[in-house]
């Protein structure tokens, strides 16, 4: 609609709407952030982590510079492939413990390693840790709101990033140090298996998705090349 209807003469140059849109997509990444902090349910947080991560596709692409709309538009990649792994593990959590909460996780790394390999990948993305895609999603929004002056969206983007952190790290502490409940499993689970990965319907594609994060990571380059910069080219220019 930016481009292609409106064109980035009539966006940038007559619409003055680039404060007003970067302050609500500030906002969105920082109301979402801290929503998603005060969630026990896994679902309910990555949902909110979604609001924050709309801000970051929306303010890098109003930044008007070359950097923040190449990040925001690689991000709309990063975050869709992200967040998919993300809800794939908290399905197959799910499917085996009854349910999503933080405390499902316990014991999962033992009980479920491919899985939690999976969400460690796509949870180091959504933080911003190389050589995922979230990494340079997150370099180029930066790089553009620091040349654009816009700190306040800047600092936004590295609270984010440490909400993030906080959240994932927290999920990964519970999954990998804390034993799993000797009780009866309220999903699928049954006492006498060694492991309980959810059915290989569920974790193939799984595995799929989180590997697709470092190889998007890896091709950062000929994706901004061949991709992006032919969908704006006159901005990027």
């Amino acid at each position: 609609m930016m481009f292609t209807v409106f064109g980035e003469n009539y966006v940038y140059g007559i619409v003055t709407w680039g404060n007003v849109v970067i302050g609500l997509a500030t906002l969105a990444i920082v109301t979402g952030s801290l929503y998603a902090l005060g969630q026990k349910n896994v679902k309910r947080m990555l949902t909110y982590i979604i609001i924050a991560e709309v801000g970051y596709m929306v303010g890098g692409l109003w930044l008007g510079n070359a950097a923040g709309i190449i990040g925001g538009t690689y991000h709309i990649l990063a975050d869709a492939m992200m967040t998919l792994c993300l809800f794939m593990v908290v399905g197959a959590v799910a499917y085996k413990a009854g349910s999503c909460d933080i405390e499902d996780f316990k014991g999962k790394f033992k009980e479920m390693p491919i899985t939690m390999t999976a969400f460690v990948i796509g949870a180091f993305s959504m933080i911003g840790i190389p050589p995922t895609c979230g990494f340079f999603s997150k370099w180029y929004l930066i790089t553009g709101a620091y040349e654009a002056g816009q700190w306040l969206f800047m600092g936004a983007l590295l609270f984010s990033s440490l909400v993030n952190a906080l959240l994932f790290f927290r999920i990964i502490e519970v999954a990998y140090f804390r034993a799993a409940p000797s009780a009866k499993f309220k999903g699928h689970a049954h006492a006498n298996e060694k492991f309980k990965e959810a059915p290989a319907s569920m974790v193939v594609p799984l595995v799929l998705v989180a590997l697709s994060l470092l190889v998007i990571g890896f091709f950062t380059n000929e994706i901004v090349t061949n991709i992006v910069i032919k969908v704006v080219p006159q901005v990027l220019m």
